[in-house]
Parts: C-alpha cells; sequence; structure tokens
C-alpha cells in the first residue's frame, strides 16, 4: 500500500512540474516577441519604421566617430596647392574621435581606392567632383586600418597624378581660386564573403559618409 501511494505522489508531482515548465516556456516565447519583433517575418509596418529610425539612427552615430581635414596650413594668409613636379602633394587626415578603435578600408586596395574624393567650386560658381581614376587590380582582397582612439591615418594626395581626374590645375599660368571640400567614404561590400572579411580581420569595419569643412585655396601650376 505503501509503494502505491508513493507512486501516485511521484505521478502527481511530475503532472505538476510538466505544467509549470509549459507555463515558463509559454512565457518566455511571449517575452521573445514583444521584446524582439524586428526578427519576426510577421512584424507591422510601426515595427519596421522603427526598425529604420534606430538603423538610421546607428548611421549618424557612426559618422560622428570620424572627422576629416585637409592639412594645408596658411602661408601669408593664403592656403596654397602648388604643382611642379610629380612628388607634390598635400595631405588628407582622419581622426577618430571617438573612444574605441576604427577600421577603414585601405587604399590599395579596390574596397578603399574610392574612399576619398573632393567636392570643387570654382569662382563664378561651377561646382564639379573629383575621383580617383579607374584601374585594374592584378593583386586583390579586403585591408583595412584600425585607427586608434585620438589617433589619426594620413592619406598623401598625389594631385598632379594620372591617379586623379579632373584635378582644378591651371593651364594658364595663372593661380586659380578654388573652394575644396574632401569627402570620405566608407562601408562594406555587400559581396564580400564574411568568411574572408573574417580571415582578413576586416570584421567591424566603420560604414559611413564624412566631410571636410569647406575652405579656400589658390592652386598653382609651375610644372613646364
Amino acid at each position: 500500500m505503501k509503494n502505491i501511494t508513493v507512486k501516485i505522489l511521484v505521478v502527481i508531482l511530475a503532472f505538476v512540474m510538466g505544467v509549470e515548465l509549459e507555463n515558463l516556456r509559454a512565457s518566455y516565447k511571449n517575452n521573445i516577441d514583444v521584446v524582439s519583433p524586428i526578427h519576426s517575418k510577421d512584424y507591422t509596418s510601426r515595427d519596421k519604421s522603427t526598425t529604420l529610425a534606430m538603423n538610421q539612427t546607428k548611421i549618424d552615430s557612426e559618422r560622428k566617430e570620424l572627422s576629416i581635414s585637409i592639412a594645408i596650413p596658411k602661408h601669408g594668409g593664403e592656403r596654397n596647392i602648388i604643382y611642379s613636379s610629380p612628388s607634390d602633394h598635400f595631405s588628407v587626415v582622419i581622426t577618430n574621435t571617438s573612444n574605441q578603435p576604427q577600421k577603414v578600408w585601405k587604399e590599395w586596395c579596390s574596397w578603399g581606392y574610392f574612399s576619398l574624393w573632393f567636392e570643387v567650386e570654382e569662382e563664378g560658381g561651377r561646382k564639379y567632383e573629383v575621383h580617383k581614376n579607374g584601374r585594374a587590380w592584378f593583386r586583390n582582397y579586403p585591408d583595412a586600418w584600425t585607427i586608434p582612439p585620438g589617433e589619426n591615418l594620413v592619406i598623401d594626395v598625389y594631385f598632379g597624378s594620372n591617379d586623379w581626374d579632373n584635378f582644378p590645375l591651371p593651364k594658364d599660368g595663372k593661380p586659380k581660386k578654388i573652394k575644396l571640400t574632401a569627402i570620405f567614404e566608407n562601408g562594406h561590400d555587400e559581396e564580400i564573403d564574411k568568411e574572408l572579411l573574417k580571415l582578413s580581420n576586416c570584421e567591424d569595419i566603420w560604414f559611413g559618409k564624412i566631410s571636410s569643412s569647406s575652405s579656400d585655396f589658390f592652386v598653382y601650376n609651375y610644372k613646364p
């Protein structure tokens, strides 16, 4: 009789525990659905709008993690860009203004080669863009710089070389006054295999677009 009573108690206890476990599972599922609706395929349009707003906020935040400037100090009250030989260049400085390391594509690979470009405004109001010329890659793989917090990446711009298309070098021997803005765009390429990014230590690439202040420059062309 004692054995039968014990068996009955075990069955009842197992039933009660099963009910409690099922209640806990249902409660957990409901909490997941409420907290993370963006992972569900049937989330509402309101959820979609919220998600887009969150993503845009993330992008805006990341764009502020880097700053960019054209490193040409004044001489005699003017900022001058002088071209007399192929070695002449000026520098663009990208600064990590955040408290975390930031990764950007290196200039030598195809993903970073076109990241830096310029906007030009000449006297009279003519505006145009200056980009790198296209080229072929015989060796190419994702590669990135890591800029520590508070440190800089310096990019030398050999503006008179064939690398750059349409840089505003005067041809009449007279200086040309321009407004020049440097733009740096960096981001993920959806076609890059994730495993390749991992192997090349290029995960967590900073993405976004930053612009320098628009400053006045005088461009001189002394090349014979």
